[in-house]
């Protein structure tokens, strides 16, 4: 089993005489507690994945303090999945801080650029909302999330002919979507009622 695995890898890495802990058995050390985070936080065993990922972030800290690790993309990942439960606990700016930290390790991922935007976005800092959209929307193209989210930040800022152009093409999409659907039932259909909401929201921004 994956969690017992984990665990003793843990044990055994705890048990080394730090004269034997090389930077990259520092390394495996904290990539163990952020498999083990990753793996409660699925299970939805979510204060053992913050206990896991906390310590994870608090190596990663002191020896980076200490000059005996650099940055690196795998530690932000570790701020990226502490960040996730953050934003999950709607903490949003916890989560902003380190999913920025994630960031200044070198860890680039479109989900994380949307969850940065919608942050941006909420706190009405619409530039930095785009900044990170459009981080996003090169990684996941034609999403509806993104491009929706992207035509309101423009929107807000004044933008309104690229507003309208992020709206035309979103509106294009979603109904080239519908048009392959054979019926459409929003009522029993979840995707169908996602695609008929966001059809209708569309074009009520477009008005």
């Amino acid at each position: 089993e994956e969690e017992k695995a984990l665990l003793n890898a843990k044990g055994l890495y705890g048990q080394l005489p730090p004269l034997e802990f090389t930077a990259d058995r520092l390394k495996k050390y904290i990539n163990t507690y952020n498999r083990l985070g990753e793996l409660y936080y699925q299970k939805d065993r979510t204060g053992q994945a913050e206990s896991e990922l906390d310590t994870a972030i608090a190596l990663i800290e002191d020896r980076q303090r200490k000059k005996i690790l650099k940055r690196n993309a795998d530690f932000g990942k570790v701020y990226y999945n502490r960040g996730t439960i953050f934003y999950d606990y709607k903490d949003f700016s916890a989560a902003l801080s380190h999913f920025e930290k994630a960031e200044y390790n070198g860890y680039h991922y479109p989900p994380m650029s949307f969850k940065t935007g919608y942050v941006h976005y909420r706190k009405n800092d619409f530039l930095n909302a785009l900044l990170s959209l459009y981080k996003a929307e090169k990684g996941i193209r034609n999403n509806r999330n993104i491009l929706y989210s992207i035509g309101n930040a423009l929107y807000y800022r004044g933008d309104y002919y690229a507003a309208q152009g992020y709206y035309t093409h979103l509106l294009g999409l979603l109904e080239k979507k519908q048009g392959k659907i054979e019926y459409v039932r929003p009522d029993d259909v979840p995707e169908h009622r996602s695609l008929f909401n966001y059809i209708m929201r569309t074009y009520n921004n477009l008005g």
